[in-house]
């Protein structure tokens, strides 16, 4: 059983009688703990490395996009919790930079609606923006791509181009954004969003071979600037263009190896 952001409410006691039946099971974005804050045993907890996605976006506004100006860089931060796991642990590294007084948070925004990222964002954005004039804002810092995209919105239908915009996460349309001739959107880290699945499978079929597997797995994610953006860029070629993106060659076996052969998958 692959289980997919499992609500830390109920996640523990369901992964439990799943794996006291027998049954292997590989989790991500679940948080699996106990009331005392143990994990389960049997089960594999797979995640991002979120503080990695703060740390390099962090990284990039402090120490390229913006390295010439003076500390701490004044941010509007785009962001919803606490209670969410992902946006708790990117808030874990975002939390260092503050108190490292690299950074400066002049607003958290958050949508109104959380079925709906984009909408509520923009309107906020869009209404905070008159209280920032040019030259008081250096940067909007997004925790999640469509809160990106909604804050894109609200700077283009305000002419803001003065603000650059760095955030979590990938997806088609931001690619669209990021090449867009504005040049707002400066840069997005994420994972190959299709390995999620290649290494759950990967490492369930580790289990149903009997052989050892990790209590977790940590994704690593990749630094994506709008720069490198060609034309035809999107989600599933981005590996020609970023050195690393969509590269995973962890838990592989040799026993897998051998059945590929046979398979004569490559």
């Amino acid at each position: 059983m692959i289980i997919s952001h499992g609500k830390p409410q109920y996640s523990y006691d369901l992964v439990k009688r799943v794996v006291d039946k027998g049954i292997k099971v590989v989790t991500f974005d679940s948080v699996i703990a106990d009331a005392a804050g143990k994990s389960l045993p049997g089960a594999t907890t797979m995640f991002q490395s979120d503080q990695e996605m703060a740390h390099l976006t962090l990284d990039y506004i402090c120490d390229v996009l913006l390295k010439d100006r003076p500390k701490p860089l004044k941010v509007l931060k785009l962001w919803r919790g606490p209670g969410i796991p992902p946006f708790d642990r990117r808030q874990e590294t975002y939390k260092k930079f503050e108190e490292a007084g690299k950074i400066k948070t002049l607003e958290v925004l958050g949508p109104s609606n959380p079925a709906d990222s984009e909408g509520p964002i923009a309107m906020v954005v869009s209404s905070i923006l008159p209280m920032y004039p040019k030259g008081t804002v250096d940067v909007i810092w997004s925790a999640y791509d469509a809160y990106a995209r909604g804050a894109y919105k609200a700077l283009t239908e305000a002419g803001r181009s003065d603000i650059p915009l760095v955030s979590i996460d990938i997806s088609n349309q931001d690619i669209n954004f990021m090449r867009a001739a504005d040049k707002i959107w400066k840069v997005c880290v994420a994972t190959h969003f299709p390995n999620v699945g290649i290494s759950a499978v990967r490492i369930l079929a580790q289990k149903l071979n009997g052989d050892p597997t990790p209590p977790e797995y940590i994704l690593q994610p990749s630094v994506i600037l709008a720069s490198q953006l060609t034309p035809e860029a999107n989600v599933t070629n981005l590996g020609n263009l970023i050195p690393g993106y969509g590269l995973n060659t962890d838990n592989i076996l040799p026993w897998m190896d051998e059945l590929r052969k046979v398979a004569g998958v490559k």
